[in-house]
């Protein structure tokens, strides 16, 4: 049901036509809620992509799973802020460092300038995935000015949350397409949300001093619906 970035030839509209792709922004996830997502992932064997932030251990074990593809996931935002001695560039390569097998970039916040694009090349980043389309239907790849394929985001939990913000009950399930033959759709999913079932921002961040201690997250875990079950949901 679904493939890896890899697998898109932007020329052989076969390879992206009516495809799905299951990402994963991990975004300093502790370790007990990044193994309880793939721990998931691996019960129901499915290919996804994981967009990392920073090492961990478990980056073996995502290698070692032949249905796995690891991405980079930089965050220019104190950049932009001016909050940070450290270049765009200097970050870009920090992450590869920690990844160096990555061929696609999505950045934190979803940043990007064109002034970026020779990082691109340089490094060897074939796709990038920065750009969010929420449910679009029919969306096709780009390929940049610098030859780097652009897939655009179809679904993020966050921006479901966000449209949740404040409600404490069964979180709305999204209206996927059925059947998606004339474009692609990237899902965007976050360990955190899944490993807590969020259900509304609100729940999110009231929780945010506990994300890191896993006995007491799983004490406050959300029973409704939530976005572990959107995911479970799509998967099967």
């Amino acid at each position: 049901m679904f493939q890896n970035f890899s697998d898109i030839v932007f020329e052989e509209h076969h390879t992206w036509k009516g495809k799905k792709i299951l990402t994963f922004d991990i975004d300093w996830a502790s370790d007990e809620v990044l193994l309880y997502t793939i721990n998931l992932l691996e019960e129901f064997n499915v290919k996804a992509t994981f967009f990392i932030t920073h090492s961990t251990d478990l980056l073996n074990r995502i290698r070692n799973n032949k249905n796995f593809e690891l991405a980079i996931h930089p965050n220019f935002n104190k950049v932009l802020e001016n909050e940070s001695i450290k270049k765009v560039d200097e970050i870009f390569n920090e992450i590869l460092e920690i990844v160096p097998e990555a061929k696609t970039s999505r950045s934190h916040s979803l940043t990007n300038s064109g002034r970026w694009n020779s990082l691109y090349t340089k490094n060897n980043i074939n796709y990038t995935s920065n750009y969010f389309m929420y449910l679009k239907k029919g969306i096709e790849p780009i390929k940049n000015i610098n030859n780097v394929i652009e897939v655009p985001i179809y679904f993020a939990d966050d921006a479901l949350l966000y449209l949740n913000f404040e409600n404490d009950k069964d979180l709305p399930l999204p209206r996927f397409t059925p059947e998606n033959k004339n474009g692609i759709e990237v899902f965007l999913f976050h360990p955190i949300h899944i490993a807590l079932n969020s259900n509304s921002l609100k729940f999110y961040n009231e929780t945010r001093k506990i994300h890191s201690n896993w006995k007491e997250l799983e004490k406050v875990r959300n029973s409704k619906i939530g976005i572990k079950n959107i995911l479970i949901d799509l998967i099967k």
